[in-house]
Formats: C-alpha cells, structure tokens, sequence
C-alpha cells in the first residue's frame, strides 16, 4: 500500500481482522453493529470523486447500516453518510484516504443483492475501483 497499492472494501471489510490493528487502520474503521436493516436516505457529501460524481445529491436505499468503534471521519475523506437528521449522530458509510502512495476505498453498503443490482452502488463501485487501481485520478482522496 504504502508503495502505491490499491484496496478496495465492502460492507463486511470492516468486519473483519478484528485483531489486526494495521488492518483496521488502513481501511479506517472498524465494524460494531448494526440496527434492523431499513430503508434510509444516504447524503452523498462530496461528489468528486470518480465513486460518487454520478450520484445524486442524496438517495433511498434498503440495506445494513453499520455502526463502527470509532469515528472513521477524522482519519478518511467521507464521500457519503447516512441521514441521521440535524442533531443525530454522524454516520459515515462511504470513504477514501491515502496510505502513503496507495489509494484505500471502502462502502458500507452491499448487504443485499438488491443492492449489487442498484445502479447507484454499481457507479460507487466502478469509479472506487477505477480510482484505487489509479486508472482515474480522483483529488486529494
């Protein structure tokens, strides 16, 4: 990674190598929970980058939100977030950082199949993977 590798995560990849303290942080937080799967609104906070420039301003998904250990948002540049309201909690669900010269994306979002098929989580996909292998550049993420 820090030569300029790529790793992309989904859902479950902060559920994962709980004990591997250089694992958690590379890909910026580490999973506790999560409520009843719902629909709720994501609010897509920063779109520019090649994962979100296709997204609208904010959308409704069916899926799993994840609760993590620690805030991830002082360690990565969040990209979406779910909406918690005007004085609920902050919720990131989707980010990107640098380690040293290598690009790490993860989404929280992928629970279902439905939302493999959702053509809002395919852009994400595309563009975090066109990123995180440097085949597009993406800003300062």
């Amino acid at each position: 990674m820090r030569d300029g590798g790529g790793l992309v995560g989904f859902h479950s990849a902060t559920d994962t190598f709980h004990h591997w303290p250089a694992y958690l942080a590379l890909i910026g937080a580490e999973f506790s929970h999560h409520p009843r799967p719902s629909t709720q609104r994501v609010i897509v906070e920063d779109r520019h980058t090649p994962a979100t420039a296709a997204l609208p301003a904010s959308f409704q998904i069916h899926d799993e939100f994840y609760v993590f250990t620690h805030a991830p948002r002082p360690h990565v540049r969040v990209l979406a977030r779910l909406d918690t309201g005007p004085s609920g909690p902050d919720r990131p669900l989707v980010w990107c950082r640098r380690a040293g010269k290598g690009r790490v994306f993860y989404d929280a979002l992928g629970h279902f199949d439905t939302t493999w098929s959702d053509t809002r989580q395919l852009a994400i996909v595309a563009g975090a993977l066109d990123w995180a292998s440097g085949v597009v550049a993406g800003g300062d993420c």
